[in-house]
């Protein structure tokens, strides 16, 4: 004689079941489920979106460790990150899964790729200077970007906060420096994020690197297909 199917939440034998997801449940497991399906998405979005902040962030700075420490740019950090984050989402939200986590995932691996370019902006301007900025960055790499876009907001950037903003002579007083500082800082990430593709065609390998490492957090956050069915007997065929 066939074992009893068991529920997938519970694990308690079933003499009738739901198919849920094409998984046997309970009923009263079955109800939990659906209640859960249908809940807000706002509490697993925030705990999805903080986890993955956290992982993005640790995987940012192993990134940017790599590439100061060795010289070189590691691609395949990029699909490493990917799949970092794409797991905090998804256990942060408790693998709900969907487009919503997948669009979240996708949006801060891209984030904390682009963030890792931030510090040698700033580093670039102070030491070499606006004219020699772009000279600084690798050529053919996505850092290899137009020092006149860079120069201004880099020193602004990388200026102490307490530091006075040169001004000409009469010229009306600016905002208070830590203020410049943060915007200038806010002003250096935004532009990082069209980095991969200022490049051209000279960094269609480090884009389609980018590219694949989005796609792992977005597959990692898939959601599974939904469905409910039931009731059914056990040991007999759906539908009769």
């Amino acid at each position: 004689m066939d074992n009893p199917p068991r529920c997938a939440r519970c694990g308690s034998p079933l003499s009738s079941y739901f198919e849920v997801a094409g998984s046997p449940f309970c009923e009263p497991c079955k109800d939990l489920t659906v209640q859960a399906h249908e809940a807000s998405h706002l509490p697993t979005l925030l705990r999805g979106g903080g986890l993955g902040l956290v992982a993005a962030s640790i995987g940012a700075g192993v990134y940017y460790a790599i590439a100061e420490l060795t010289g070189y740019e590691f691609g395949l950090m990029s699909i490493v990150l990917g799949l970092m984050v794409g797991v905090a989402v998804r256990v942060g939200s408790r693998a709900r899964g969907g487009w919503r986590y997948q669009a979240l995932a996708m949006s801060l691996c891209y984030a904390a790729i682009c963030a890792t370019y931030v510090p040698r902006i700033i580093s670039a301007a102070r030491t070499r200077g606006p004219s020699q900025t772009t000279a600084a960055l690798a050529p053919g790499s996505p850092r290899a970007v137009q020092a006149a876009a860079l120069a201004q907001p880099a020193k602004e950037a990388s200026a102490a906060p307490g530091e006075p903003a040169s001004a000409e002579p009469g010229a009306p007083e600016g905002p208070p420096a830590a203020g410049r500082f943060f915007k200038a800082l806010g002003m250096l990430f935004l532009l990082s994020l069209t980095l991969p593709f200022l490049a051209g065609a000279k960094n269609a390998v480090g884009i389609v690197i980018i590219a694949i490492g989005l796609y792992e957090a977005w597959k990692v956050n898939r959601g599974a297909p939904y469905s409910v069915a039931g009731p059914f007997l056990a040991g007999e065929g759906r539908g009769t």
